[in-house]
Parts: C-alpha cells; structure tokens; sequence
C-alpha cells in the first residue's frame, strides 16, 4: 500500500491514512469521496481525492471490513494534509 499508512490500533484492526509521500504529490486535498462502511475487496476503490495537483482514485490492496468512516473528510477534505493524527485518518478496518 504505497498510497496508504496503516496503523495498528488493536489485534487485527488499523487505522488507514494517506501517505506523506502521495501527499507531497497531490498537495492541497480538496475533495473527497469515501467507500462506506462494510466489506471491500482487493483492487475496490478506497477513495478518490481531488487535489491542487491531481485528481486519483485509491484502490485498497486487500480484502478487508470498514469498520468506521472519517466522515468529516467529506466536509473539510483539507483535514488529510492535516499532521494531526486524530484529523488525517480515512477509514479504520479489519484484515
């Protein structure tokens, strides 16, 4: 998951961000689009972003549960070039 940090928050369950990397490519996130809650498979669109650089869609690289949504993206995108961990996450799921 190139695009994707993932956090361990607990046995089996992370916490999805973007990477800094994909970040410093894109710049200044202003649009988002989430997949919801439940089931996504490997190669699924994760989210596509709009940013000041480029427009792109984030598939996920396995099959796993969404178990919680950051639905405040959808409202201040600008949160995921946030450094504030507790602003820039995407999704938790389980694998």
């Amino acid at each position: 998951m190139t695009n994707l940090e993932l956090e361990l928050i607990s046995e089996g369950r992370y916490r999805v961000r973007l990477s800094e990397a994909l970040i410093e490519e894109v710049g200044q996130v202003e649009y988002v689009n989430l997949h919801a809650q439940g089931p996504i498979s490997k190669d699924e669109v994760l989210m596509n972003i709009e940013a000041s650089k480029a427009a792109i869609e984030i598939p996920i690289d396995f099959d796993a549960v969404i178990t919680e949504v950051n639905e405040t993206l959808e409202q201040h995108p600008e949160r995921l070039n946030s450094e504030d961990k507790s602003q820039n996450w995407i999704v938790c799921l389980k694998k």
